[in-house]
């Protein structure tokens, strides 16, 4: 049981097979080195530095520091590799990242338990990390339960933490993300998996939407999901180019007379054109119009347009289609909303791609399609449960 690196650890733990590992509880901890500080190759800024920067971490005056291994030259050297040349094999040189990928090893050779605990606004171990590796584990013969809020790379039950959230951000779930009960639960799957006392727990995933009801259901995204399919030209208005320089374009839905409950990962399939430069990226930030409130975001470099890890070749004047998904969402839309996706070069905490500088560069919009998953859970829905008000025992940090 850790969180961040010490939750990372339980799933290297986990690649072993070992009879005598029976649970782990993994909270945001990462499933994989690429998976963490790349999303369908678009790169977070702090990739190019974080193999230097644990090197610097762990170096004392000793002897030790003068024996030097071929992944602490390789190490520092890979994510410019990765972001530079990836349709030419920056990402594949070397056995890297494949070294440190630990979710595959895990599927096959594990047979204990998992608990997963993941924050739905996470920034430091997205929260694709968890889902679809949710349903993954299930697959593969893993009974796993998981539980999944509004606060961000924090405990389940951390209010002081949870109460610094900002709007769009977490903020309109607080304080009804924090659930101060979520060890009694864990005490309870511990005595069964440690102990062999009482019943074995039912797979379940907790999850809370954006504005903080939480619902539970026996896998995410639900098995009754469906998809609502909007094409842009058609249900959704907007056009342009994207560039480095500045140049946004914003997509507006209709209205939803009867409201939405998007549960998933939607889907942007977008039809672009490359302009004078063998490449592009898209950030995209998905809103509730009629409030201006922000819900989620996606990313994608153009050379991992089919997503994924695997780099392809890009021509200048050239179209092609991104095959985006966003970050895992929960989100309620009131009847009579829009919603609206603004596109950019980059955005949080994303590097641009690196055409991003060059003036001729760019990728103009031409068309594609944006996927809602939708579920239907009326107020009286058994899906629905209270969390306790634990508001009522102690003061809400302020």
């Amino acid at each position: 049981m850790g969180k961040s690196y010490a939750g990372t650890t339980n799933w290297e733990a986990a690649q072993q097979p070992s009879e005598h590992l029976k649970t782990i509880v993994p909270i945001s901890g990462s499933i994989g080195v690429q998976e963490m500080f790349y999303r369908n190759g678009s790169s977070e800024a702090r990739a190019m530095g974080y193999d230097a920067a644990y090197q610097a971490a762990t170096t004392d005056l000793t002897t030790d520091d003068m024996r030097v291994c071929s992944d602490d030259l390789v190490g520092p050297l890979n994510p410019w590799s990765t972001y530079a040349f990836a349709e030419f094999g920056g990402a594949e040189w070397n056995d890297y990242w494949d070294e440190r990928r630990h979710l595959p090893d895990v599927l096959e050779n594990y047979r204990g338990s998992v608990y997963l605990v993941w924050g739905l606004q996470d920034w430091n171990v997205d929260p694709y990390h968890a889902f679809p590796t949710y349903q993954l584990m299930r697959d593969a013969g893993i009974n796993a339960r998981a539980i999944a809020g509004q606060w961000a790379h924090n405990y389940p039950d951390q209010p002081d933490r949870h109460s610094s959230l900002g709007s769009g951000y977490g903020g309109e779930a607080y304080p009804n993300m924090s659930r101060m009960d979520w060890a009694v639960e864990l005490y309870g799957w511990f005595q069964y998996y440690l102990k062999d006392i009482g019943e074995e727990p039912e797979p379940m995933v907790q999850i809370q939407t954006h504005d903080g009801q939480w619902h539970v259901e026996e896998t995410w995204p639900p098995e009754d999901m469906t998809w609502h399919m909007g094409s842009i030209g058609a249900e959704w208005s907007g056009d342009g180019i994207v560039t480095g320089l500045g140049g946004s374009v914003t997509l507006t839905s209709q209205v939803y007379e009867d409201g939405l409950h998007i549960s998933g990962l939607p889907t942007l399939h977008l039809d672009v054109s490359t302009q004078a430069c063998n490449g592009g990226q898209i950030f995209a930030t998905l809103y509730d119009d009629t409030l201006d409130l922000r819900l989620g975001h996606a990313t994608m470099d153009l050379r991992y347009r089919e997503g994924g890890y695997d780099a392809n070749p890009v021509a200048p004047l050239s179209s092609y289609t991104m095959l985006m998904e966003f970050n895992p969402l929960d989100v309620i839309v009131p009847a009579g909303h829009t919603l609206r996706i603004e596109l950019t070069e980059a955005g949080e905490d994303y590097l641009p791609g690196p055409c991003a500088t060059n003036p001729l560069g760019g990728l103009s919009i031409d068309g594609g399609t944006i996927g809602l998953p939708l579920i239907d859970r009326p107020v009286d829905h058994g899906a629905w449960f209270l969390a306790p008000p634990w508001w009522e025992q102690q003061p809400i940090p302020s």
